[in-house]
């Protein structure tokens, strides 16, 4: 059977294990076990299928493998349909035993002590994340004694690292994913399931377990065991501390820190001008040409004249004056428009995960799309509108997208979620309930008291430029 076929067989039959057969976990005892089936289906474009079974003879349980396909793209050679029963090992009684007792007991909370996590080493892994980075950008980052005191305060405590592991255990989904299934199959023939799916989620959690979720680590580990997968357990607990320690790096600003002293270092002027009222959530070095001259800055920002929901998008370049009067002049209009007052903050207030984005730019197309929806907008020098998001997280997810106008009118031009029935006296959006969710373009106007002043609520399409 060619393995583009046997795939897709195996990938039926697993539907219609999970469709089918996936219930209330139970327990079932060892004395009463005839085998526990091990799973792993790659994603399609993965092409990789292993089973597993663990059987009970003479007196001892044993794992064989006793399927193998791949296509050879991720996990060496391609191997069409090995069905030989393979001995892997020996395995405790214990060993099942507990994997029994796991399998049919949701852990739904994170637990950072299952995840032996040590102070010591995260703090030891410093610096190899900082190695990485440099070969990454090609530049040494210096960090100085202040700076990295910090971040061992940052790792060396309970709760910043308790959220860092909850982040890293809840990346944003992606389509490719693979397959894990562990089904115990008892003396009357009787079938319990616990499967997962993963592409980049640690440990692949969770696993779902009577239709609740699980983040308890210690079955992945020993399902990776059983396998023969013996160095799995140290190469993930590696994984987990470099993620933790690269989530407090990017998402606690240590990174915007550690290039905004190196941009103090390099370009003094420019940075005793941006640091007056501004801080950086992110931060980077860019180069338009060969020289020092041509290098610049650019980052995400906050605003001491702002609440810490609003961020600025500013660059700054020695040789590009006008970037930093750009960057103080978005800064300037904000913070007018923000003491003046408008409905969206109160919407805000609705929402405190959600962030207001304020950006450089906005597509030609869109925005001439809402010249001919609203014409006013025609009329008024682009340079003075400002485009700005609201963005969702990974707790809220929703965003929209809009103008503010120099008379302190705004233009809401796209959002996710659904607009409330009311949106026209009071605004609101209720928000999607999942994430990747098409947007609607539209092109309604209000006022500062979220008002329906102009515009249409009918959705269309924006069209791209021709090549």
């Amino acid at each position: 059977m060619p393995l583009k076929n046997l795939l897709l067989s195996i990938l039926i039959v697993l539907t219609s294990i999970t469709s089918g057969q996936i219930c209330v976990a139970q327990k079932i005892e060892l004395k009463d076990v005839a085998k526990i089936e091990l799973i792993t289906a790659g994603s399609w474009m993965d092409g990789y299928y292993q089973k597993v079974e663990v059987v009970f003879e003479k007196g001892i349980w044993k794992s064989y493998q006793t399927r193998l396909a791949s296509n050879g793209n991720s996990r060496g050679r391609q191997i069409a349909n090995d069905s030989k029963r393979t001995f892997i090992q020996d395995i405790p009684a214990s060993t099942v035993t507990q994997l029994l007792t796991l399998a049919a007991t949701p852990d739904p909370n994170i637990r950072d002590e299952l995840f032996n996590i040590k102070t010591s080493i995260l703090i030891s892994q410093i610096d190899s994340n900082i190695a990485e980075e440099e070969r990454y950008n090609r530049y040494q980052l210096l960090p100085s004694a202040e700076w990295k005191s910090q971040f061992i305060k940052a790792v060396s405590t309970k709760s910043v690292v308790s959220k860092a592991l909850y982040n890293v255990l809840h990346p944003l989904p992606m389509d490719d994913r693979s397959h894990y299934y562990i089904i115990t199959t008892n003396k009357f023939n009787k079938t319990d399931t616990v499967t997962t799916d993963a592409n980049r989620e640690l440990y692949y959690l969770p696993w779902t377990i009577g239709g609740k979720p699980s983040y308890n680590p210690n079955i992945t580990k020993l399902f990776e065991l059983m396998r023969g997968n013996y160095t799995f357990e140290d190469k993930e607990q590696k994984r987990v501390n470099y993620q933790i320690i690269s989530e407090l790096y990017y998402y606690k600003t240590f990174k915007a820190q550690l290039d905004w002293d190196r941009f103090k270092a390099e370009q003094p002027e420019l940075y005793n001008q941006a640091s007056k009222t501004l801080m950086p959530l992110k931060f980077s070095k860019y180069n338009e040409g060969t020289s020092t001259y041509d290098m610049g800055y650019t980052g995400v920002f906050l605003s001491t004249h702002l609440p810490t929901y609003i961020e600025l998008s500013c660059s700054f370049a020695k040789a590009y004056p006008t970037l930093i009067r750009f960057s103080n002049a978005v800064e300037s209009r904000v913070a007018a428009w923000y003491k003046k007052g408008s409905f969206l903050f109160d919407f805000m207030k609705l929402y405190p995960n959600a962030t207001m984005y304020f950006s450089p730019s906005i597509q030609d197309e869109l925005y001439t799309a809402m010249e001919k929806r609203y014409p006013s907008l025609a009329k008024i020098d682009r340079e003075k509108v400002r485009v700005f998001s609201i963005a969702g997280n990974r707790d809220y997810p929703n965003s929209s997208l809009w103008l503010l106008l120099p008379d302190d009118k705004l233009i809401l031009m796209k959002y996710g979620g659904t607009l409330a029935d009311n949106y026209q006296t009071k605004f609101d959006i209720i928000p999607a309930k999942k994430r990747g969710l098409p947007f609607t373009n539209v092109c309604i106007v209000f006022d500062s008291y979220g008002k329906k002043i102009g515009g249409t609520d009918e959705p269309f399409e924006v069209k791209k430029p021709s090549l």
